[in-house]
């Protein structure tokens, strides 16, 4: 089924719906253009063989992840690949994982900082410049940005985040909405995992978290 996204008349054929705004597509290599900036680091003699192996096998190994945003088709994940698919000269499409959910420019810096987390490693300067594309505070959290990126202190985090999250601990902030339970030494969350409590930080905790529930139930 080709689909046509209307302002660039950029076309694509979806192969596979995979649910949630998500599908496998083939896509023009011509149509697909890489963010302004990629913090992801990869040494020529890397890529060079990474294009070699496109030539050899006359396909990609793994799919690109990318999205359909203000009529044009953007990588989120997979630089790289796509760079060598068009270097290698033998592809003029390419099958990729094609979000259609509509992401904002703030999603698109989270979900690429992330994808980026998963291995290989980064220009740090230029993943604190992908960083400021953040405006949303879910967005931030799915990006799984380190202290050292957001250069912000835990106290400035906290004023950031807003009456929805509390430090429970030194090292720790929790989301009050996604608490399931919680005793005197920790919080439990609706995934399952668990947080430190600090004692001294105990009473506090109970009166913001019972301040914030008082706030939901409206």
């Amino acid at each position: 089924m080709a689909e046509t996204a209307a302002e660039n008349k950029v076309r694509y054929e979806v192969v596979a719906d995979m649910g949630s705004g998500l599908v496998i597509a083939k896509v023009h290599l011509a149509d697909i253009r890489e963010q302004d900036i990629n913090a992801r680091i990869m040494k020529n003699e890397t890529q060079k063989q990474l294009t070699d192996n496109i030539k050899k096998r006359g396909q990609l190994e793994s799919l690109p992840y990318c999205a359909l945003i203000d009529g044009r088709i953007e990588i989120i994940s997979g630089h790289h690949r796509i760079r060598s698919a068009k270097d290698s000269g033998v592809l003029e499409e390419v099958f990729v994982i094609l979000d259609l959910s509509g992401l904002r420019r703030s999603q698109v810096a989270a979900k690429q900082i992330a994808h980026n987390a998963i291995n290989g490693y980064d220009d740090q300067s230029t993943l604190r410049e992908i960083a400021k594309l953040i405006d949303d505070v879910d967005d931030m959290l799915e990006s799984y940005i380190g202290k050292d990126i957001l250069e912000e202190p835990m106290a400035e985090l906290e004023k950031l985040l807003g009456s929805a999250f509390f430090r429970c601990h030194r090292g720790y902030l929790v989301n009050l909405d996604k608490i399931r339970s919680y005793d005197r030494e920790s919080i439990k969350l609706t995934n399952g995992s668990s947080l430190i409590l600090s004692k001294t930080k105990y009473a506090e905790f109970v009166d913001a978290y019972m301040h914030y529930l008082a706030l939901e139930e409206g």
